[in-house]
C-alpha cells in the first residue's frame, strides 16, 4: 500500500509540475486517453467558394495568382502575419506569428507551416499549425483545385480555444461557433478575389479570428 502511495504522488507530481497542460500521466495505459482535453471540443469551421472562369488559360492563371497570394500570406482582412527576418513567402516547416485583433487588444501567436504542396496550375494546399505559445489548439488548411475552368478554393478551420479567460473573451460557445462559422466563409470568399486579374485584393468582411 504504501508503495502504491508513493507511486500515486509521483505520477500527481509528474501531472501538476513537469506535464504540460491536458496531458495525462499514469503508471498504466489510460482508460481515457482523451479525458485530458482542454476547453471545448475542437471543431471544423469549413468555407468554400466555386469560381468559373470564361476559359482554361483564365483558370491556369488566376490559379498561379491565388497561389502567389497565399504563399505571401494574404490570407486574412483583419489579422497580420509576420515572417521570421529576411523571408516573405511561406516554406514548409517555417514558423510565422499571427498578429491578431480580439475586443481592443492585438494578440500574438506562434505557428508552423506543416504541410506544403502545389501542382502548378492545378493543386494546392497549405497547412499552418499552432504552436504552444497559441491562443487555439488546432491549423489553418486552405486547398486549392483547378479542372478545366473551374477553380474551387476551400479554407478550413480547425480548432479549439485555449485557457478560460479566451474563452470567456469571445462571448460564449454559441457566438464562438456562429462567428467563426462565417469567418470561414468569408475567408474562402476573400481567397477566391485573389483569381482575378486585378492588383487589388478583395475585401472581406471576416473581422474575428479567435
Amino acid at each position: 500500500n504504501d508503495g502504491r502511495k508513493m507511486g500515486q504522488a509521483a505520477v500527481c507530481c509528474v501531472q501538476c509540475c513537469i506535464a504540460p497542460t491536458g496531458v495525462q500521466v499514469s503508471t498504466s495505459w489510460p482508460k481515457d486517453p482523451f479525458k485530458g482535453q482542454v476547453g471545448w471540443d475542437e471543431k471544423v469551421f469549413r468555407g468554400k467558394t466555386i469560381i468559373g472562369m470564361s476559359d482554361e488559360k483564365s483558370a491556369k492563371i488566376g490559379f498561379e495568382r491565388f497561389v502567389k497570394r497565399v504563399r505571401l500570406m494574404e490570407i486574412f482582412c483583419s489579422s497580420k502575419v509576420y515572417f521570421p527576418e529576411g523571408k516573405s513567402e511561406i516554406e514548409l516547416d517555417m514558423q510565422l506569428a499571427f498578429a491578431v485583433p480580439i475586443d481592443g487588444y492585438i494578440w500574438t501567436s506562434l505557428e508552423r507551416v506543416s504541410v506544403l504542396e502545389h501542382k502548378p496550375k492545378d493543386y494546392f494546399l497549405v497547412c499552418i499549425s499552432a504552436e504552444l505559445e497559441n491562443i487555439v489548439d488546432g491549423y489553418y488548411r486552405i486547398v486549392g483545385v483547378r479542372e478545366g475552368k473551374t477553380v474551387t478554393i476551400t479554407f478550413d478551420k480547425i480548432q479549439t480555444l485555449n485557457g478560460r479567460a479566451i474563452r470567456a473573451l469571445s462571448g460564449g460557445k454559441m457566438r464562438y461557433e456562429t462567428e467563426n462559422a462565417k469567418f470561414a466563409q468569408d475567408t474562402a470568399d476573400y481567397l477566391a478575389t485573389h483569381l482575378a486579374a486585378t492588383g487589388d485584393a478583395g475585401e472581406c468582411e471576416g473581422k474575428t479570428d479567435a
